[in-house]
C-alpha cells in the first residue's frame, strides 16, 4: 500500500474522516451516525437522485453499483465495495 513507501508515521484518515487509524491500521477514533438516523438519511439522499455509499467500520457498501465511480474508485482506494 502507500504507508511504507511514503514512510508515514502520523495517523491516517479514511472514509471521509470518519475513521482514523495508526499506520498499522488499528482504529484510533471512529465517528458514526446513530442507527436511527442512517435509514432516513439514505432514503432522503436517494429521493434526490444521489448515489449513496455507506461505510461501516472498514466495510464499504455501494447501494447503486451502476454509477461510474463505483467501478473506478476501488482501483484508487484499494478497496472493493460490498
Amino acid at each position: 500500500m502507500f504507508v511504507k513507501p511514503l514512510e508515514l508515521t502520523t495517523p491516517l484518515a479514511g472514509f471521509n474522516g470518519g475513521l482514523v487509524t495508526d499506520t498499522d491500521f488499528n482504529t484510533i477514533e471512529e465517528k458514526t451516525i446513530d442507527d436511527n438516523l442512517s435509514a432516513p438519511i439514505v432514503e432522503l439522499l436517494g429521493a434526490h437522485g444521489l448515489s449513496v455509499w455507506v461505510y461501516q467500520g472498514a466495510d464499504w457498501y455501494v447501494l447503486d453499483g451502476t454509477v461510474p465511480t463505483s467501478s473506478t474508485r476501488p482501483k484508487s482506494a484499494s478497496a472493493i465495495p460490498k
